[in-house]
This record gives structure tokens, C-alpha cells and sequence, in this order.
């Protein structure tokens, strides 16, 4: 929250000073409402045949934490309203919408035939970089190679959505619906684990979990399925993303 609110604020002055448009407007309607209903309908059916097949193969991955009422709440309500719309703002209407301001309009530089801008494509290496994992106390780095190709084609998609509908609405609607179904199917699937024997969580359990533990556990969770499932991202979005935009 505190992290949305500062780049919320670096927005507004730099709004006042430069007249940038950070695209928080309904922009294209058409084109944005349209990528939602095509992204999450992709996202749905990648997630279902992916928790399907961690089910049957024995590779659901373990919750961690007791399923009570406040870390399944506590897990969608923190994907839902705050995850999309705290990254939307820090990688795509900050630095997309400034590089383009002093830069180019970018409207020659396009990748191949997918009229992806290379503006894009930059912030979208950004956004994967900004997974790999450090400390400094005791120093290190760690990645997981699939989790950041992962990272990078999602980043395009919200990239290209972004400029294409000149609004940053639909990018943190389509971010957010990603990170609900995947964390609400891994919810489901984990209670589906439990069955016949009997579920060993009860939503009525504790409430001692720390909230920053939802958007770290998460994290773990994406990176377990990243290495069965980051080609078939790649390739559904190489055939969807040309119907999530119109020409312009």
C-alpha cells in the first residue's frame, strides 16, 4: 500500500509538471473490455488444465498455513485489489508512459509482426528482473530462469494492453483476475487433495499468520508451476494477442 501511494504521489506531480498521461481512464473501452473477457478466459482455461494436471501427476504444491477464514480472505483480497493494481502502476504507467513522454512516441519501434513496442518490451524485462530474489544481510541472489520468462511474456501482454487502450485500468483488472484465479485454484484444488480422507484445514482455524506471508507464499507457489507451464503462457499468448487489439 505504502509503495502504491509514493508512485501514486511521483504521478501526480509529474502529471502537473508535464502534462503525461498515465492512463488512468477508461481510454478505449472497446479494446479493453475485450482484452479482460479474452485474458481471462486464457488465463482460466491454462489454470484448470494446469491444476488438473498437478493433480493427477501428485504435484499439487503444499499451502503451507492453515486454510482459515483470514489467509484465504487475506490471499484473494490482497490479489484482487492490491497486487494488480501497486505493479500495473509501477511497471507500466510510470515507466511507460514517461519513456514515450521524453523519449519517442514510439510508434516506428515495433517487434516483428506483433506491433509490440520496444517501450514495452523494456518495461516488461523490467517487471521480470524486479523477481529475482535478494538480500543483503547476508548478501545473495537468487532466480528461477522460468519464473522470469514467466514474468516477461505476462509484462508484454500488460505492456501492449496498456498503450494499445491508452489506459491502465484494464491491465490492473487483467493482473488482478491472473493472480485470483491462479491462488483461488490452488485453494480449491488443495481442499480437492484432502478428499475422501477428510480436509485437514478448517477455514475456523487461527488467525496468527502475517499478511506480508500472501504475497511472499504466492510468489513460491507461481515459481513451483513455472517449469511445466511458462511454454504453453508463451504460445497461447503468441495466438491471443493479436484478437485482444484493434488496429490503430
Amino acid at each position: 500500500i505504502v509503495q502504491m501511494l509514493i508512485w501514486l504521489l511521483a504521478i501526480i506531480i509529474l502529471s502537473k509538471i508535464y502534462s503525461i498521461d498515465f492512463g488512468f481512464h477508461f481510454g478505449n473501452k472497446n479494446l479493453g473490455i475485450k482484452s479482460v473477457k479474452i485474458f481471462s478466459i486464457a488465463i482460466l482455461i491454462y489454470t484448470v488444465i494446469l491444476y488438473l494436471f498437478g493433480y493427477f501427476t501428485n504435484n499439487i504444491p503444499q499451502y503451507g498455513y492453515p486454510l482459515n477464514l483470514k489467509n484465504v480472505l487475506g490471499s484473494l483480497g490482497f490479489q484482487l485489489f492490491l497486487s494488480g493494481p501497486s505493479e500495473e502502476v509501477l511497471f507500466r504507467a510510470l515507466p511507460i508512459s514517461i519513456i514515450t513522454y521524453f523519449i519517442s512516441s514510439d510508434k516506428e519501434r515495433k517487434i516483428a509482426k506483433r506491433n509490440i513496442s520496444s517501450v514495452s518490451i523494456i518495461c516488461a524485462i523490467l517487471f521480470s528482473v524486479a523477481h529475482i530474489r535478494w538480500t543483503i544481510n547476508p548478501f545473495s541472489i537468487s532466480m528461477d530462469y522460468f519464473q522470469l520468462i514467466y514474468s516477461l511474456i505476462l509484462g508484454i501482454i500488460y505492456g501492449n494492453v496498456y498503450q494499445k487502450s491508452r489506459s491502465v485500468i484494464y491491465p490492473m483488472i487483467m493482473h488482478s483476475i491472473g493472480n485470483v484465479i491462479m491462488v483461488g485454484f490452488w485453494i480449491i484444488f488443495e481442499f480437492v487433495s484432502k478428499w475422501p480422507g477428510g480436509f485437514t484445514y478448517s477455514l475456523r482455524g487461527s488467525m496468527v499468520e502475517d499478511f506480508v506471508f500472501h504475497l511472499e507464499h504466492f510468489n513460491h507457489m507461481r515459481a513451483s508451476f513455472l517449469k511445466s507451464s511458462f511454454v504453453g503462457i508463451g504460445i497461447s499468448s503468441i495466438f491471443i494477442e493479436p484478437y485482444m487489439t484493434l488496429p490503430c
